[in-house]
């Protein structure tokens, strides 16, 4: 090696290299001079000044940020291409807590505060100030509770649990009892059961609504973060041919649309005649399957996050909690046009929190499949009727 090296590419030596350098994000020397001046700049004022504008710097950034994220959800959905939960949601929940946390360390920036122009009574600042609290301080019982739309958990039978509700409240429950691995153990319950459905799949429902009173308030919620999809309108257009007795051509291309719509149909009139659904197998009346739920459904605020999610486990182990049950035609088949507008069809015509999100984005369709219903079912009753008052006419 030539010592002198080659004169002319030599350059000078570079202490502190920082050729590498790109955005300085993590590097501590690349920040040290801005950490400078804004010390030196904080120096000069008060601690409540400086505190203030950081915060409403702070503030302003995170507003920013949920617009964004807002805009996303209003755009694409709240769920994902295989009807998984998107995990912006989450991020938004927890955007909104973080702004809340920095709008209070804010407003104790403020030395006089100033009285809004509408001031509420002070019943309601002390019942806000109540829910903001018990926010902070709400047991896993009561989260659980909350998330079935009950005000608690003895209200909470085997037959409404639902098993994707339950898991949601463990993950994102404030109660110090649930520890760092119950949260990530219940996110990967929660994975498991969502990725393996297929995208049309319909036999899965989510939280049962109690009446059409909760029905309607989820989906007057569900209008306020969704826009209605392009397709609504022809999908309301296909039902209504479908209800004047329509043939659609080429058949072929609407078999699973049509066969949705003749099957909801048929629901809907044995509905209006009393019939109920099979209820589904809960193993509660079974001495080997009842302790897992009583431990899974217990009130007691001692039973732990973890013993709640074992027998979440072993109730699943034995079938008694429901799953998708699609057959592995169905789980191989894509999601092909026919397919979305059957699952459209079927779901707008349940009464679950999932299709509540379904039915704000196919508002169209939904009154379309209600008013086919309807006909369908006066119809019955008209037939009906004139068979009742044919022989009294003969005689």
């Amino acid at each position: 090696m030539n010592k002198k090296g080659h004169p002319p590419t030599l350059v000078p030596a570079h202490p502190g290299n920082r050729n590498a350098v790109k955005s300085g994000v993590y590097s501590p020397a690349a920040l040290a001079p801005r950490v400078h001046e804004l010390e030196a700049a904080m120096a000069t004022r008060s601690v409540r000044d400086a505190a203030a504008d950081l915060l409403r710097r702070e503030l302003a950034a995170l507003a920013a940020l949920g617009e964004a994220m807002d805009d996303s959800l209003a755009r694409d959905g709240v769920q994902g291409r295989h009807g998984e939960p998107r995990t912006l949601v989450t991020q938004r929940l927890r955007l909104n807590n973080h702004m809340l946390r920095t709008l209070e360390a804010y407003r104790a920036t403020d030395p006089e505060p100033v009285e809004d122009s509408l001031p509420l009574p002070d019943a309601q600042v002390v019942a806000a100030k109540a829910d903001e609290k018990e926010v902070e301080q709400r047991s896993l019982v009561e989260e659980v509770a909350l998330s079935h739309g009950h005000p608690t958990i003895k209200w909470l039978w085997p037959r409404q649990f639902d098993p994707e509700s339950f898991l949601a409240a463990v993950i994102r429950s404030r109660d110090p009892s649930v520890r760092v691995n119950d949260r990530l153990r219940a996110r990967r319950m929660l994975t498991r059961r969502t990725k393996d459905r297929p995208y049309a799949c319909v036999c899965i429902s989510t939280l049962r609504a109690r009446n059409e009173l909760q029905l309607r308030e989820w989906i007057r919620e569900a209008e306020d973060l969704l826009a209605p999809e392009a397709d609504d309108p022809v999908i309301a257009a296909l039902v209504r041919r479908l209800a004047a007795g329509e043939a659609i051509q080429p058949w072929h291309a609407y078999e699973k649309t049509e066969k949705a719509f003749r099957h909801v149909v048929e629901q809907g009139c044995d509905r209006a005649r009393g019939v109920e659904e099979a209820a589904r197998w809960t193993g509660e009346d079974t001495s080997v399957i009842r302790p897992f739920w009583n431990i899974l459904l217990s009130p007691d605020t001692e039973v732990t996050a973890h013993d709640r999610l074992m027998a979440f486990a072993a109730l699943d182990d034995e079938d008694a909690l429901p799953r998708c049950t699609c057959s592995p035609s169905a789980r191989r088949s894509g999601s092909g046009l026919d397919e979305r507008r059957a699952m459209t069809i079927r779901l707008v015509a349940q009464k679950h929190l999932r299709a509540s999100l379904h039915i704000a984005e196919y508002p169209e369709t939904f009154l379309a499949v209600r008013d086919a219903i309807d006909a369908r079912v006066l119809a019955d009753l008209r037939q009906t009727a004139e068979g009742e008052e044919s022989p009294a006419a003969d005689l």
